[in-house]
């Protein structure tokens, strides 16, 4: 290979790696996983954090710094910021798993009122989990990389899919996440894991729907941040509605890569069914979900 080309390739791949930095950046959103990590986030879209480290460079400090460095540009734009006490200690009570079909069943909170809730085509069988030993609703399943195969049906791996091939107006303002508020008791594992269940199978819906599928988080991300929020005073619906504008946006103006990388290391005792035709594995630091036709 000639000199000349191999500083064309040498500077086709620093081009390449540039750009997957920006790109990860600017999906900043997709990647909070709490409430300082989302304020963080809307900052930079509304141009606001210019004073700000990197978001990696943020991540790593404590809550009380994390505070400290947005509290600033945070009342410019009238977003609450409180230093968190050294004293505090959770109250809010978090499930580790999705619940069972027959859990979510007995535990389900009758809608909240004004919620409005998901619309009615997005009702559906109940949360169930994969390897639990209440769950029975996937027998003789196994699971080979990017397939798991039940019987009779194959689910297989999806990502993230380009903005050509999503369904019209999927990325509209009028497309809504329309979580329900939590009107229950923060206190109640029962009731948290039962709105959680609801909640989380609406969110990975919409997520599919807008292309993002290889950019979701696992339920124990998604029910850590719903205690932040809560925590903090914060409401997790109207919080997360106004992440999912920010990211329609985002996913607007941005390129996403199709392709899909299959787990190694887990199995399905880290998987959940969302409902017949979708499976959602927990892969620790990331999420896969694997779709039936």
């Amino acid at each position: 290979m000639s000199l000349l080309r191999r500083l064309a390739r040498i500077s086709s791949i620093l081009a390449a790696l540039i750009a997957s930095d920006t790109r990860a950046d600017d999906f900043c959103i997709a990647l909070a996983e709490t409430y300082f990590e989302q304020v963080y986030c809307e900052l930079q879209a509304r141009g606001e954090s210019g004073s700000l480290p990197r978001f990696y460079e943020f991540r790593n400090n404590d809550g009380t710094t994390q505070a400290l460095l947005l509290k600033r540009p945070a009342s410019r734009l009238g977003i609450s910021i409180t230093i968190p006490r050294q004293d505090s200690r959770p109250r809010v009570a978090v499930p580790d798993r999705l619940p069972t079909e027959s859990n979510q069943s007995r535990a389900a909170p009758a809608p909240p009122r004004g919620s409005g809730g998901p619309p009615a085509s997005d009702t559906g069988p109940a949360v169930s989990v994969i390897g639990n030993s209440d769950a029975t609703d996937l027998p003789d399943c196994r699971f080979a990389g990017d397939v798991i195969v039940c019987r009779d049906t194959t689910f297989r791996l999806t990502g993230n899919r380009n903005n050509q091939h999503l369904a019209e107006g999927a990325l509209s303002p009028d497309n809504r996440l329309d979580l329900p508020s939590f009107s229950g008791s923060a206190s109640s594992m029962a009731e948290v894991r039962s709105y959680l269940g609801q909640v989380y199978r609406r969110y990975i819906d919409k997520m599919l729907e807008i292309g993002l599928g290889g950019s979701t988080m696992t339920f124990g991300k998604f029910a850590f941040l719903f205690q932040d929020l809560t925590e903090k005073g914060v409401d997790f619906a109207d919080r997360s509605e106004t992440m999912f504008s920010y990211l329609k946006k985002d996913k607007g103006r941005i390129g996403v890569s199709e392709a899909v990388t299959a787990p190694t290391a887990i199995d399905l005792n880290n998987c959940n069914r969302l409902r017949t035709n979708l499976i959602a594995c927990d892969g620790g630091r990331k999420n896969y979900l694997y779709v039936s036709n």
